[in-house]
Formats: structure tokens, C-alpha cells, sequence
């Protein structure tokens, strides 16, 4: 519905603003896929978003270390699965974030050779941290560098 009001008028831009999941109501891994998958869709549908997240229920914060509403924050409380499902890790040459360097990863490569990145996810990977601009030997350099790996996040 709302894409087809934004192709109505005139290709206006959506974007989804403060969503989130409440960690107090699913298991951890639901919640991550949720993110993955609500992420996923805003981006292939051109819609931007902006995840509701600092030290409260729907945080990248691991739930189980942080301090709620803490004045000092620390870097030990980042969930790096909530990071990884926005998108924001991924390990080197794991284009889909994924966790793993395998062949999803060398077919969207090979989708996007030679041209600029245009639509998520993106296979200008290399080099760190931003890629060139465009998805070339670099970015296939970082694939087999782990093919076949599981790769951490960054």
C-alpha cells in the first residue's frame, strides 16, 4: 500500500522511522531474524529505515551485560547479532552476512561485476572498510580469501 501511494505520487521516498523488536517478548534468535528480515525488505524495496535502538528494550545491546540506562556505556555490551541482522558486520568477503564466504556470496558478486552497488546487498567489500565504488578483483580477492569459511564480524 504504501508503495504503491509513493509510485502514485511521483516516486516519493518512504522511510520507516524508530522500529524495533522488544527483546522482552521473543527468543533472541527470533529477534534477529525479524530484523534481518524486516531490514531486507526495507532496502529492496528503496524504503529507508532507522532502527530504534540506545540503552532501553529494543537496543543492539546484549540484554543479559548491559546496565539499563546507564550514564557509561560500554563497547563489551554491543550484540554484534543485532549489528550483523541491521546489516552494520559482516566478516570479510561474507557479502550477504551470512556468517559463511560460500556461493550466495560469489553469485551476488558476479550479479553486480564491474558496476557501482545499486540495490543491498552490496558486493563492493574490499577494500575495508567501504569498498571502491565499484564490485571488482578486490571484492573477489576478499570472497576467496574465506571461501568456504565461517566468518566472524568485524
Amino acid at each position: 500500500m504504501a508503495l504503491d501511494w509513493a509510485e502514485e505520487n511521483d516516486g516519493q521516498k518512504l522511510i520507516v522511522g524508530e522500529w524495533g523488536v522488544y527483546h522482552g517478548t521473543v527468543y533472541l534468535d527470533e529477534r534477529n531474524q525479524y530484523i534481518r528480515d524486516a531490514r531486507e525488505l526495507f532496502e529492496e524495496n528503496g524504503i529507508g529505515w532507522a532502527y530504534w535502538s540506545y540503552n532501553e528494550t529494543q537496543t543492539v545491546l546484549d540484554p543479559s551485560v548491559r546496565v539499563a540506562f546507564s550514564k557509561t556505556p560500554s563497547y563489551d555490551w554491543i550484540y554484534e547479532e543485532i549489528l550483523n541482522a541491521l546489516g552494520l558486520l559482516c566478516g570479510e568477503g561474507d557479502i550477504n552476512c551470512d556468517n559463511t564466504v560460500d556461493y550466495e556470496d560469489l553469485v551476488i558478486l558476479l550479479d553486480q561485476w564491474l558496476q557501482p552497488p545499486d540495490t543491498p546487498p552490496y558486493a563492493d567489500v574490499a577494500p575495508l572498510p567501504d569498498g571502491d565504488g565499484i564490485a571488482d578483483f578486490l571484492d573477489f580477492s576478499a570472497v576467496g580469501k574465506h571461501w568456504m569459511e565461517d566468518v566472524t564480524p568485524y
